[in-house]
C-alpha cells in the first residue's frame, strides 16, 4: 500500500484585530454598556442626545465584552442644551463596585443644566460663547480627576475643566485630585464678574495638587460662594497646585483638615482679590518650600479666620501666613475698614528656621498681617524661627553686566556658595550658580541703576518670622503660651496706627506665659522701622517672665537697641505726622515674673514712650507716671541694669 499523501495545511492570514464596543443603543436618550468590572452602566439624558451609531461616544473595549467610556461629546447637538441633564451611573454586577469611571465630557460650546456621574470624572468642559448664561448649573460626581491620565483621550495629568460662563453648585463626594476647575468669561467683551463665578463647592474628601502646575486648583475670574471641604487642601510640587483662587469675592470656607503648602509656589493657598468671608480650618496651616505656600490671603479683607491647630511657616518666603492687606490701588473705602477680622488659633504660630546648611534667605513665615486687625487669640505660643547659619560677609570687586545676570572678573569665588545674598548698590539678588573661578550667575538680572563695582556677599537672612502686624490699628492680642524669639530674630507684635489718631495702635496685649527675645512696637513696621511718632499702646500684661525684650510706642533707637540714651521720637514718614497735641504712650505694663535683660555686654532693652502709665513687676508697683517730669529708671541688676524705662 502506498503511504497516504500528507499535505501541509494552507496557512490562514489572521484578520486585523477589531474589538467593537459592547455598548447598546437603547433609544435617543439612553445608552448602556458593561463597565470594566462588570457593572452595567446607564448613560441617561432628558433630551435626545444619541444616535444608533453612538458617534458621540468614545469607548475603550477590554476585549472581554467590557468597555470604558473615554469621552462623551455634545458636538452637533441641536436641542436646547441649557435644559439638558445628563446622568451616568452603574448598577452593581457580581464583581463590580457600583461606580463608573468616565474620562471626559466635552460640552464645549454648550450650556448644560445638570451633570451627574456616580463615580470618577476625569474632565468636563462646558459653556457657550455667551458668558451671561450659566455654563453648568449643577455638577455632582463621586470624585474628580482621581485617575489622572489613566482614562480618556486626553493624555495630560492636568485635567483642566473649563467653563465659559458661571458654574452653579459643585458637589464632589470624595476627592478632587489633580484636576482643576477654571471658570472664565471666555474673553467676551462687557462680561461682568458674575459671568465667571461659582455658586458653591462641596468636596467630601480633599483638594489635592500634584507635581504639575495648576493641578487640584479651583479658580474663577469672578466670585466663589460657600466652600466646604471634608478633608484637606494639599499642594504639590507644581506651582499653584492645591489652591482656591477667587477673581473677586470668596464666601465662607470651611476645611475640616489642614491647609498644606508644598515645594511649588502658591500651593496650599486660599486667596481672593476682593473680600473674603469666614475661614475655618480644622487642623493646621502649613507652609512649604514654595513661596506663598500654606497661606490665606485677600487683597481687600477677611471677615475672620479660625485655625483649630497651628500655623507653621515653611522655607518659602511668605509661607505659613494669614494676610489681608489691600493692594496699592485699593479704594479709600477699602482702606478705611478693618481688613482682617478676629483671628483665633487653637495651637501656635511658628516661623521657619534656616538650617545651618542652608544658603537661602527666608522672609515672612509664621505671620498674621492685616491693614487693621480686629483681634488675635493664640492658644499656644508665637515663636520666631532661628537662623542657624554661620554669619558670613565679604566685600570684593567685579564687573556687573546689566544685560544678563552675570558677575565677572571676581578675584576669588572659592569662599562663595549658591544662594548667598549679593548686594551691588541698591540691587540685590542671590547666587544661582558658580560658573568659574571668577564668574557667577545671579537669580535676577542686574538693573542699569546698579551702581559701583563693590560687590557684597552675605549669609542668609531671616526676617519677619513669627510676627503679628497691622498696618493700622491692632485690636486685643491674647497669647496663652509664650512670645518667644531668639537673640538674632525677635518674635514681634507691631502696629503702625493711624496718623493724628488718639486711639491706641495696639489696644491691649495679654501673654499668659513669658516673653523672651521679643519686641512690641506701636508706630513700627513689621521689621521694626519707625514711621508714626504718635502711636500708642494700651495695657501690656505678661503673667510670667520678661526676658531680653522691649516695648516701644512712637520711639526709635539710633542703634539697634532700645533703652539707650539715643532713643528718640520717630521721625514721621509715609504719610504720618508728629502732632504736638498727641503724646505717644504705653498705658500700663504688668510682668508677673522676673524682669531680666541678657548677659551680653553690648545690648540693652527698654520700655520707651513719651508717656508710660505704670510698671508692675511680680505684684509690686515699681513705677507710676508723673506729670511733672520725664522718667528714666534702670532694672535687672543681675544683667548689669540693661533694662530701662524711659519717657522721651
Amino acid at each position: 500500500m502506498r503511504s497516504p499523501h500528507h499535505t501541509r495545511p494552507t496557512p490562514v492570514e489572521p484578520l486585523e484585530s477589531r474589538i467593537a464596543p459592547a455598548a447598546i443603543f437603547v433609544n435617543s436618550k439612553t445608552v448602556t454598556y458593561p463597565d470594566l468590572d462588570g457593572d452595567t452602566v446607564t448613560i441617561a439624558a432628558n433630551l435626545p442626545l444619541f444616535e444608533s451609531t453612538l458617534s458621540n461616544l468614545t469607548f475603550t473595549p477590554d476585549g472581554n465584552g467590557h468597555d470604558h467610556l473615554d469621552a462623551l461629546t455634545l458636538a452637533g447637538f441641536s436641542g436646547n442644551s441649557t435644559t439638558l441633564t445628563l446622568t451616568i451611573k452603574a448598577a452593581r454586577g457580581p464583581l463590580g463596585d457600583g461606580l463608573v469611571n468616565v474620562g471626559y465630557i466635552n460640552a464645549s460650546g454648550h450650556d448644560l443644566s445638570a451633570v451627574t456621574v456616580v463615580g470618577d470624572l476625569g474632565q468636563i468642559d462646558a459653556g457657550d460663547s455667551s458668558p451671561s448664561t450659566p455654563a453648568l448649573r449643577t455638577l455632582t460626581v463621586n470624585s474628580l480627576g482621581l485617575f489622572g491620565a489613566q482614562y480618556g483621550p486626553l493624555n495630560s495629568e492636568n485635567r483642566e475643566c473649563n467653563f465659559i460662563g458661571s458654574l452653579g453648585s459643585v458637589k464632589i463626594l470624595h476627592d478632587l485630585k489633580e484636576a482643576s476647575l477654571v471658570v472664565t468669561s471666555g474673553g467676551a467683551p462687557n462680561a461682568t464678574p458674575a459671568s465667571a463665578s461659582i455658586a458653591s463647592i462641596l468636596i467630601g474628601g480633599s483638594l489635592v495638587g500634584s507635581d504639575s502646575n495648576n493641578t487640584g486648583k479651583i479658580s474663577t475670574e469672578g466670585s466663589i460662594g460657600t466652600v466646604l471641604i471634608g478633608g484637606s487642601i494639599r499642594g504639590g510640587n507644581g506651582n499653584s497646585s492645591g489652591s482656591i483662587d477667587a477673581g473677586t469675592t470668596l464666601g465662607n470656607v470651611t476645611i475640616a483638615g489642614s491647609l498644606l503648602g508644598s515645594d511649588g509656589s502658591k500651593t496650599g493657598r486660599i486667596r481672593s482679590t476682593m473680600a473674603m468671608g469666614i475661614i475655618k480650618i480644622g487642623q493646621n496651616i502649613e507652609g512649604g518650600d514654595g513661596s506663598k505656600s500654606g497661606t490665606v490671603s485677600s487683597d481687600v479683607s477677611i471677615k475672620s479666620v479660625t485655625v483649630g491647630c497651628s500655623i507653621l511657616g515653611g522655607a518659602g518666603d511668605g509661607s505659613g501666613s494669614i494676610k489681608a492687606i489691600p493692594a496699592a490701588d485699593a479704594t479709600p473705602q477699602q482702606l478705611s475698614t478693618t481688613c482682617l477680622g478676629p483671628v483665633i488659633i487653637g495651637g501656635s504660630v511658628i516661623g521657619a528656621d534656616i538650617p545651618s546648611s542652608s544658603t537661602s534667605s527666608i522672609n515672612g513665615t509664621g505671620t498674621i498681617e492685616g491693614r487693621g486687625i480686629a483681634s488675635v487669640r493664640i492658644a499656644g505660643s508665637l515663636i520666631a524661627g532661628k537662623n542657624k547659619t554661620t554669619p558670613f560677609s565679604l566685600a570684593t570687586t567685579g564687573s556687573i553686566s546689566s544685560a544678563s545676570a552675570l558677575l565677572t572678573d571676581l578675584p576669588d569665588t572659592t569662599s562663595l556658595s549658591i544662594g548667598l545674598k549679593v548686594t551691588i548698590g541698591s540691587f540685590t539678588a542671590k547666587i544661582l550658580s558658580i560658573d568659574s573661578s571668577s564668574q557667577i550667575t545671579l537669580t535676577d538680572t542686574p538693573t542699569a541703576t546698579a551702581s559701583g563695582t563693590t560687590v557684597s556677599f552675605s549669609s542668609p537672612t531671616l526676617t519677619d518670622s513669627g510676627i503679628i502686624h497691622s498696618d493700622t490699628a491692632l485690636g486685643p492680642v491674647t497669647i496663652l503660651g509664650d512670645l518667644r524669639g531668639s537673640s538674632t530674630n525677635k518674635a514681634s507684635i507691631t502696629a503702625l496706627g493711624s496718623s493724628l489718631s488718639t486711639l491706641p495702635a495696639i489696644k491691649s496685649i495679654l501673654i499668659s506665659g513669658s516673653a523672651k527675645n521679643a519686641f512690641i512696637g506701636a508706630g513700627h513696621t513689621s521689621s521694626g522701622t519707625g514711621l508714626n511718632p504718635d502711636a500708642q499702646i494700651g495695657s501690656v500684661s505678661v503673667l510670667h517672665d520678661w526676658i531680653a525684650s522691649s516695648i516701644a510706642a512712637g520711639i526709635a533707637p539710633t542703634d539697634a537697641f532700645f533703652g539707650n540714651s539715643d532713643d528718640a521720637s520717630i521721625t514721621p514718614s509715609a504719610g504720618f505726622t508728629n502732632s504736638p497735641t498727641i503724646v505717644s504712650k504705653i498705658a500700663s505694663i504688668l510682668i508677673g515674673g522676673q524682669l531680666i535683660g541678657s548677659d551680653a555686654l553690648d545690648d540693652s532693652f527698654g520700655f520707651v514712650a513719651e508717656s508710660i502709665g505704670s510698671l508692675k513687676i511680680s505684684g509690686t508697683s515699681v513705677f507710676t507716671h508723673s506729670t511733672t517730669s520725664k522718667a528714666s529708671r534702670s532694672f535687672s541688676s543681675a544683667t548689669g541694669f540693661d533694662v530701662r524705662l524711659r519717657e522721651i
